[in-house]
């Protein structure tokens, strides 16, 4: 698997026909990977000229909370409850 990081989970992924119905477990893409979980859902589907394109997104907070709390604690040196913390200071800050 390539490098992933919290914020590419966040934003939008896709993923073609071909990854999704015949992932390998040797080259599974971690979008797929996310999908075949349940991590993920399909926010769009797409015809193209090389197959069909599927938009994935984190269908709903309570599993962005999910998601997000169990990476945190796996990998990260930060608690969750200080990632929050740290996340709420940032707004104040950019915010104003």
């Amino acid at each position: 698997m390539s490098k992933y990081t919290i914020k590419s989970i966040a934003e939008p992924s896709s993923a073609t026909d071909d990854e999704i119905k015949n992932p390998s477990s040797d080259n599974i893409k971690e979008e797929v990977l996310l999908f075949q979980t349940g991590y993920l859902t399909v926010e769009k589907f797409k015809r193209e000229r090389i197959g069909a394109i599927y938009d994935l997104k984190i269908p709903n907070f309570k599993v962005e909370s999910a998601l997000f709390e169990n990476l945190i604690n796996q990998y990260s040196s930060i608690s969750y409850i200080n990632f929050l913390e740290y996340g709420d200071k940032l707004l104040k800050y950019t915010i104003g």
